[in-house]
């Protein structure tokens, strides 16, 4: 058989013992094979003559037929890519395996060489194209983060779910609730009737909000948030209980910074944004004390300063985001919530067929937050299936 190897193929990363002992274990066997394939898959092999017998495995499994030496033999020569001795070769794959109950580590050794080669090509890869004179270091970034992501997905497999732990778990959360007496199970929202329905925004929630332009879509994302910070200060102030470092991240594509906190003191005071953005404040307003209401309001925020973090970069793709939370997530900790606004402001590389294309590429980004969407009519005539349009793209 020939290996197919290029030149520099020695020096990257791999254990032909691992390999060896894979295939001649799952031709002892059989039984195996549906562990070994939950691993590692033919490209993961190395060695271009052990991808192929791999592969023939593979398709006589798929077939419901035996695989061992003399099968595995007979589907290799009919397709044409087994060499005289393979029948040698492969009795002797059998015959050297150390130990079949060892295979799903030695699958694993197997793995673990392969995504080090992998990311040995990736950073070949980076170099070239940065290397070349009409690269944009930003498109570069961006491709070399989705491979890498894509990558990192290749070893987040977990096993099948332990229903009596999953209840257990369950049990254990019911118990905690009813002795606390407090019937939100996430992070309230500030909105009582919201919390009575939803018990709270839960972990991993995505939500997105559509509306059309100016209903208040941004006003009701900042009223998330600020409920969100409460919540983490709450948990700052109850020193019966060790809390973690958490944080609430805002992308905000559309309004700046400064706008965003503006609204969040207003809303904070009670007072009008437009009183606030000229300074017409009274200091007896009725017997209420405009000051001092802006005051407390702008003190209540100074408290969430390592907590509330905003990033209003506009024209943010995918990438940027997931990496900008991982960069907060090491610095700030834990996001509670994650507000972006809004979705179609979110550039989608690679993906330029249509919006739908574009919308939907974003919504499976891996990104677990609220997004604010705006939905829009392009004609009167068509409103009914234009609103329908736009909510499929939110729900994709």
């Amino acid at each position: 058989m020939s290996k197919m190897i290029s030149p520099i193929s020695h020096t990257l990363p791999h254990s032909i013992e691992a390999e060896q002992s894979v295939l001649g274990g799952l031709m002892l066997d059989n039984t195996t094979f549906d562990q070994v394939i939950e691993v590692i898959n033919d490209q993961d092999f190395f060695k271009y003559d052990h991808q192929v017998i791999f592969k023939a495995i593979t398709h006589l499994n798929s077939q419901n037929q035996p695989f061992d030496v003399v099968t595995v033999s007979e589907a290799l020569k009919s397709l044409k890519v087994a060499s005289e001795n393979i029948l040698i070769y492969l009795a002797d794959l059998a015959r050297n395996t150390p130990s079949v109950a060892n295979i799903v580590t030695y699958a694993n050794v197997v793995k673990e060489r392969a995504m080090k080669r992998s990311l040995i090509q990736i950073g070949q890869h980076l170099s070239q194209e940065a290397s070349k004179a009409d690269a944009e270091s930003t498109k570069v970034l961006e491709q070399i983060d989705n491979t890498l992501f894509e990558l990192s997905q290749q070893g987040n497999q977990r096993d099948f779910s332990d229903i009596n732990s999953l209840l257990e778990n369950i049990v254990g959360n019911i118990d905690h609730h009813f002795n606390e007496g407090n019937p939100i199970t996430g992070v309230s929202t500030g909105l009582n009737d919201l919390d009575d329905i939803t018990s709270g925004l839960q972990n991993s929630d995505l939500i997105i909000v559509g509306a059309r332009p100016s209903m208040g879509k941004t006003s009701l994302g900042l009223q998330l948030v600020l409920a969100a910070l409460q919540s983490i200060l709450n948990e700052k102030n109850n020193k019966d209980k060790p809390s973690e470092k958490k944080h609430v991240l805002v992308f905000s594509l559309e309004m700046p910074a400064d706008q965003l906190l503006m609204r969040c003191i207003a809303m904070l005071s009670g007072l009008d944004l437009q009183t606030i953005r000229s300074g017409q404040l009274n200091a007896d307003d009725n017997g209420v004390n405009e000051f001092n209401l802006l005051a407390i309001a702008i003190d209540k925020l100074n408290q969430c300063g390592d907590i509330l973090i905003i990033d209003d970069n506009a024209g943010l793709t995918t990438h940027m985001i997931r990496a900008k939370t991982k960069r907060a997530y090491r610095k700030y900790g834990k996001p509670v919530l994650i507000l972006i606004d809004y979705l179609q402001l979110i550039a989608a590389s690679g993906h330029k067929e249509n919006r739908n294309t574009e919308v939907s590429a974003i919504s499976r980004a891996g990104i677990k937050a609220g997004r604010n969407a705006q939905l829009h009519h392009a004609m009167r005539q068509h409103q009914e299936e234009q609103l329908a349009l736009s909510f499929e793209g939110a729900r994709s």
